[in-house]
C-alpha cells in the first residue's frame, strides 16, 4: 500500500474540534438558536450566546456547520430615544482543529432568510433591488430568523490552501512557507508549557 493511500485510508473519518465565539444583543423573549454540522444538531439553546466548544467524527470532503436563528417576535425589536434596539447573533470567530477560520466566515458562507417569517423585508427587497434574494452572501450577521451556513472541506490543510492565497504583489514580503510558520507555532507553545 503506498503512503498517500494509507494516509487516506486513516483520514476518512476523524474527530474534528470545533470551537466557536459568538456576539449577540438579545431584547424582549430570548430567541432560540440551533447549531449543526450537516444533518446533525450539535447545540440548541436560547441567546445570548458566547463561546461553543465541541467534537464530531467527520469523513473527508465536503461540510457544513449552520446556526439557525429560530423564531423572532415582534418584542424582539424595540426604539428607544429613536435609536433601534434588535436581537441578534453573529458568529465572530470559529476554529477548526485549532485552525482559525477569520475571514473565511465570510467567503466561504451564506445566510438564507426565512422569508415566511419576515415579509415586510422581503416586500422591501423586491421594492428597492427588484428581487428577494435566496441568499444573502457575505454576511454573518443575523437579525432576521434564518440560517448561516459556512462550507468547508476536509482535509482541512487542503481547504485552507485553497482559500488562503498570497496576493502576488506581497508575496516578496513574506519570507517563510506556511509549513515554516507552523513549524514555529508549535515549537512555542512547547515553550510556553
Amino acid at each position: 500500500m503506498k503512503k498517500n493511500e494509507y494516509q487516506r485510508m486513516i483520514l476518512q473519518s476523524s474527530t474534528v474540534n470545533f470551537k466557536a465565539w459568538f456576539n449577540c444583543s438579545v431584547v424582549g423573549p430570548p430567541p432560540t438558536v440551533t447549531i449543526g454540522i450537516d444533518q446533525t444538531t450539535i447545540h440548541e439553546s436560547t441567546i445570548p450566546l458566547d463561546y461553543l466548544e465541541f467534537s464530531i467524527p467527520l469523513d473527508l470532503g465536503p461540510h457544513q456547520l449552520w446556526v439557525r436563528y429560530g423564531h423572532k417576535d415582534p418584542a424582539n425589536e424595540s426604539w428607544v430615544n429613536g435609536v433601534k434596539q434588535d436581537t441578534w447573533i453573529e458568529i465572530q470567530n470559529l476554529s477548526i482543529n485549532g485552525s482559525m477560520m477569520n475571514h473565511l466566515l465570510n467567503d466561504c458562507a451564506y445566510t438564507e432568510i426565512d422569508w415566511e417569517q419576515h415579509p415586510d423585508v422581503a416586500k422591501w427587497f423586491l421594492i428597492n433591488q427588484g428581487t428577494v434574494p435566496v441568499q444573502l452572501h457575505k454576511a454573518k450577521h443575523q437579525n432576521l430568523a434564518g440560517h448561516y451556513r459556512f462550507n468547508f472541506d476536509l482535509p482541512l490543510d487542503q481547504f485552507l490552501n485553497h482559500h488562503l492565497k498570497i496576493d502576488p504583489n506581497w508575496e516578496s514580503m513574506y519570507n517563510a512557507p506556511l509549513t515554516g510558520y507552523r513549524a514555529l507555532k508549535l515549537k512555542l507553545e512547547k515553550f510556553s508549557k
